[in-house]
């Protein structure tokens, strides 16, 4: 898909592509420069070439069509619903043409139904107005749930507390590529930019063809891996030349990275964001 306009990237190869409600004719460029593409559900790359706004927050969906993948948010308000009209398009059972308003701050984040008809659950419980949402708490929008995650950086290893599991939930069988965590940029152009980390070898690096593509003009190609599993990441390999360091000490191949982890290769800089199912 191709846009034209100073706003938009160099295309990405068909299976990165993060968004196709960009094919609607009214998704036009000037919603991609006020709103980023915060709609966009995908299991590979965020959209920052598109310059959003900042991470503030994550939903990953437990069940549905939409298992196993996040639902990006900003500071500021998201419209959530089916209606290709609101901020983030969600598609599964009981959702509501336009369902509930997510608003996020730094550092905390609220949910809000949009009318009394539209069932949102915090932890399993219905809530009949706007209410906190805590970091890793369960989220049911209809019948479709979520787990809620904050971008904010916190100790090293921060884990939070164990949602209770989704009620009366079928079993399902996760995607081969399925979200497992963010790394969320501190500098540079993509500053404030979340890439979604997935399952399997996760090349970093500024060519087009890999999971993760960083517009860096003094970037390797292919800088490094990460190994990634459901249950932890590792550095898998590093290209010759590319200093990487973890927490400010310098690391190698098989270091296992946990949440909070402060990462720098080559130039970049940026923090790891953990999620597990």
């Amino acid at each position: 898909m191709v846009l034209s306009g100073e706003w938009m990237a160099k295309p990405l190869q068909k299976k990165f592509d993060t968004c196709p409600m960009l094919a609607r004719s009214d998704w036009g460029v000037s919603h991609i420069q006020s709103k980023g593409l915060t709609h966009s559900l995908s299991r590979i790359q965020s959209a920052v070439g598109f310059h959003g706004p900042r991470i503030a927050g994550w939903l990953v969906f437990l069940n549905g069509c939409h298992r196993g993948e996040d639902m990006r948010l900003p500071i500021g308000d998201s419209k959530v619903g089916s209606s290709w009209m609101n901020d983030c398009v969600l598609t599964g059972v009981g959702v509501g043409s336009q369902h509930a308003t997510i608003s996020m701050g730094s550092g905390e984040g609220h949910i809000c139904p949009s009318s009394a008809d539209r069932v949102v659950k915090i932890n399993n419980t219905v809530i009949s107005g706007r209410q906190m949402l805590e970091d890793g708490c369960l989220v049911t929008i209809g019948e479709v749930h979520a787990i809620f995650r904050i971008s904010d950086q916190k100790s090293r290893g921060f884990e939070p507390s164990a949602a209770p599991r989704p009620a009366q939930m079928p079993s399902q069988v996760m995607p081969i590529e399925t979200v497992c965590g963010w790394l969320v940029i501190a500098n540079g152009v993509c500053l404030g930019q979340d890439f979604r980390i997935v399952t399997g070898n996760f090349r970093i690096g500024s060519e087009l063809k890999l999971e993760m593509t960083l517009p860096e003009a003094h970037l390797p190609k292919h800088a490094l891996t990460l190994a990634v599993t459901t249950k932890d990441c590792k550095i898998g390999w590093i290209a010759p030349g590319v200093h990487v360091a973890v927490n400010g000490a310098p690391s190698g191949v098989d270091i296992v990275l946990k949440d909070s982890d402060y990462i720098k290769f080559d130039h970049v800089e940026g923090y790891l964001k953990w999620f597990r199912s």
